[in-house]
């Protein structure tokens, strides 16, 4: 008799564990689908909001903030800027990317526009002019409009990288450089610094770190202006993003 009601208790404690399984199993089931819901319905609202967008861009030709484009319809077509709609900072949501070059040069600008879920808007994520090169660790490489220095082939540029936490890209550092082949003597009457080209290439680099402004006191040679790179890219990757045409018909597949 005792061995049966101890069966029985065991039995009883058994299926009792099994239902109590069972439910835990169907609730976190039901909290997943609940997510993926959630999920898949923000990620609507994202796309509508990004094509509402681009359409304020290409059709009333102005930007999310109201900012009116310059855009003259006599030397230019709406279809050669570009946009795409692509995860370009690695956080798991995408961004819209835009190109804008139907202007003049001082009008001429590249964005990255994230969707702020709160507020149910598009707010500007970053903007420069459209040289950039991507980099696959959240890395921006903006190359400056004008190289009107002193710099020969080497292209002067602005190194940007992604910040998580403010959920934007922050300037690591300026560079331009000073190519000997051009001029013996800077715009301030300074000589070539010699001492300063280790490598003998006649090239010398400036790198104004961390939003310091414009300056040319403090040269370093290339082995000094690649490590400061170095420490930035570490090796990584070129992203090829996958810009279209800003047409109607491009927009309406952002969905």
């Amino acid at each position: 008799m005792k061995k049966a009601f101890i069966m029985f208790i065991c039995g009883a404690f058994c299926l009792l564990s099994a239902c109590v399984g069972q439910e835990a199993k169907e609730a976190s089931s039901d909290l997943a689908d609940s997510g993926d819901a959630g999920k898949e319905s923000g990620e609507k609202e994202r796309m509508a909001a990004y094509a509402a967008a681009l359409k304020g861009i290409c059709v009333d030709r102005v930007l999310p903030d109201g900012q009116e484009l310059s855009f003259d319809d006599t030397l230019f077509e709406m279809a050669e800027n570009q946009f795409a709609v692509f995860d370009i900072d690695s956080d798991g949501e995408k961004e819209l990317l835009l190109t804008y070059t139907t202007t003049d040069m001082a009008g001429m600008m590249e964005l990255i526009y994230d969707y702020d879920e709160e507020a149910g808007e598009v707010r500007e994520e970053f903007w420069e002019f459209p040289a950039l090169t991507f980099y696959e660790n959240g890395v921006i490489e903006a190359g400056w409009s004008h190289n009107q220095g002193l710099a020969g082939d080497f292209w002067p540029y602005t190194l940007y990288q992604y910040d998580p936490g403010m959920d934007s890209y922050l300037p690591k550092g300026m560079v331009d450089a000073w190519d000997r082949s051009l001029s013996e003597v800077n715009y301030e009457g300074r000589a070539f610094p010699e001492e300063i080209d280790r490598d003998g290439d006649g090239v010398v680099y400036y790198i104004m770190k961390n939003g310091e402004a414009y300056n040319t006191d403090a040269p370093v040679d290339g082995a000094q202006y690649q490590e400061w790179r170095d420490a930035y890219l570490n090796g990584a990757k070129e992203i090829e993003v996958p810009f279209v045409e800003l047409t109607e018909e491009n927009i309406g597949q952002v969905r």
